[in-house]
């Protein structure tokens, strides 16, 4: 693999990004007097399902904002990072469940650690995935998840079904 120094500035700058954005929104729904619109981007519980909303969308505005600064030298880093988007986001009941299988318990030091090891996760593989999505199958099911999941987080969020990721701890 080689070193890209632009593109590992801006998955530095990423995971910063989504680090202090997905941290900021685990407090915004409360902190708009409960908004619904801001409900569909930020954490309206404390499940799993809304904590990985706290990463999924900070991460997928940066991907596209990264595609806007970066599209002409990387015609196609947008569809890894979707990939890198979605792997991310899904590390995060992988991790923490992973942990509570050991532990037997949620612990909120690990819960934290989850969340960032998640978002370091997704910048590595952002990273690593710039050039990988060359297929227009690979594009268009990128896209296609990335916009299911969207859809999910937001209906979702007020209608949940029953299920483990789904319920408060």
């Amino acid at each position: 693999m080689r070193l890209d120094k632009t593109l590992l500035q801006y998955s530095i700058g990423g995971f910063v990004f989504v680090s202090i954005a997905g941290t900021l929104m685990h407090f915004a729904y409360e902190w708009t007097g409960k908004n619904g619109f801001v409900g569909l981007f930020a954490a309206v519980n404390e499940s799993t399902w809304e904590h990985m909303k706290l990463l999924f969308f900070p991460m997928l505005f940066f991907e596209i904002y990264q595609y806007c600064k970066l599209w002409k030298k990387y015609p196609i880093i947008l569809y890894g990072g979707l990939y890198a988007t979605l792997v991310a986001a899904f590390a995060i009941p992988i991790l923490f469940y992973g942990y509570q299988i050991i532990t037997k318990k949620s612990i909120t030091l690990l819960n934290l650690l989850v969340f960032y090891v998640s978002v370091g996760i997704g910048m590595i593989l952002n990273y690593m995935w710039e050039d990988k999505c060359k297929s227009k199958r690979c594009q268009t099911l990128s896209v296609c998840l990335a916009l299911l999941l969207t859809f999910g987080f937001w209906v979702f969020t007020y209608l949940p079904p029953n299920g483990i990721l789904f319920q408060e701890p």
